[in-house]
């Protein structure tokens, strides 16, 4: 599973799962993926796709997880910094928890905008 799946780092991983033989869930919200990205993959059998916002719980049957969802952008995370910081937080203890009930392995990635912003002098 990958969450995110729609976004520009997301959609080349699900391209590349998809070339090493794995079946592929795709899980994003749209908000800052676009189908575009994935068009070219629906259709393909060991392809799926789920419009699913992880701040949600999600109940699927997986043996990875690729946690990506996260808005990267400025333009889109200035517009709605609590959800993007949901999505860094809930969204993360829930994958975390689907992958231990799951027993799955997991890669948690983020973006750098859940990092403070310190000032250059310390």
């Amino acid at each position: 599973m990958v969450t995110g799946g729609a976004g520009f780092l997301g959609s080349h991983l699900c391209e590349h799962l998809l070339s090493q033989g794995d079946e592929v869930l795709c899980v994003d919200n749209f908000f800052t993926g676009t189908k575009k990205n994935i068009a070219h993959l629906i259709g393909n059998p060991y392809f799926e796709i789920i419009r699913h916002d992880i701040t949600f719980p999600l109940y699927v049957e997986v043996d990875q997880i690729y946690n990506l969802a996260c808005p990267a952008s400025p333009v889109h995370y200035q517009y709605d910094p609590v959800q993007t910081t949901k999505t860094s937080v809930h969204g993360a203890i829930n994958m975390l928890g689907l992958a231990k009930r799951l027993r799955a392995k997991i890669l948690q990635a983020s973006t750098s905008e859940v990092y403070p912003n310190f000032p250059n002098k310390l």
